[in-house]
């Protein structure tokens, strides 16, 4: 009866491991897809030059606007002041 037992026992364990190799597998499976996945997705450095040369380009605008405006803007003509009336008389 002991033996009997036994081998059921050990019939258990050898499902439980083949189950779980399955599982290992189809974990190693998972992870090769997912990093062929990531493969083509841009690093960080590339992502750090991307932004940094962004925030040049834009700092650079923001510096030469002004100067852009002086250069485009029509020139202001400034108007004579109007002439004074003159002093009313008394009657």
């Amino acid at each position: 009866m002991e033996i009997a037992k036994l081998q059921g026992d050990a019939t258990n364990l050898r499902r439980d491991i083949d189950e779980a190799r399955k599982d290992v597998r189809e974990m190693r499976d998972r992870v090769i897809a997912l990093e062929v996945k990531v493969d083509h997705l841009p690093g960080k450095g590339f992502i750090v030059a991307v932004v940094t040369s962004s925030l040049v380009i834009a700092g650079g605008f923001l510096a030469i606007i002004p100067r852009l405006q002086a250069v485009l803007a029509p020139p202001i003509v400034q108007s004579a002041p109007a002439p004074a009336a003159p002093p009313a008389t008394p009657p």
